[in-house]
């Protein structure tokens, strides 16, 4: 009987990626949905809970946001750094 072969799928940078984009992805839907449908009653139980609008569009967005350069160009963002 012979040993079976595996084969590595994606790196470990891969992953970390995918996870990123996932949950990048999930938070954006279940806070973007309820502004798009705002007259829905889940919608507004749903940015209740969230701390309200304006909560979910400066904390959420800005933090969700804040890893897409980072993704895109592999440059680090933040304080402190530079925008050449």
């Amino acid at each position: 009987m012979s040993a079976q072969k595996t084969y590595t799928r994606f790196t470990l940078d891969q992953r970390i990626e995918h996870v990123v984009q996932l949950v990048s992805f999930t938070v954006l839907a279940v806070t973007g949905l309820p502004q798009k449908y705002a007259s829905a009653p889940i919608s507004e139980a749903i940015i209740a809970f969230l701390g309200g609008i304006e909560q979910v569009r400066r904390d959420v967005g800005e933090g969700v946001m804040g890893c897409v350069p980072r993704q895109i160009t592999g440059e680090p963002t933040g304080p402190g750094t530079e925008v050449k």
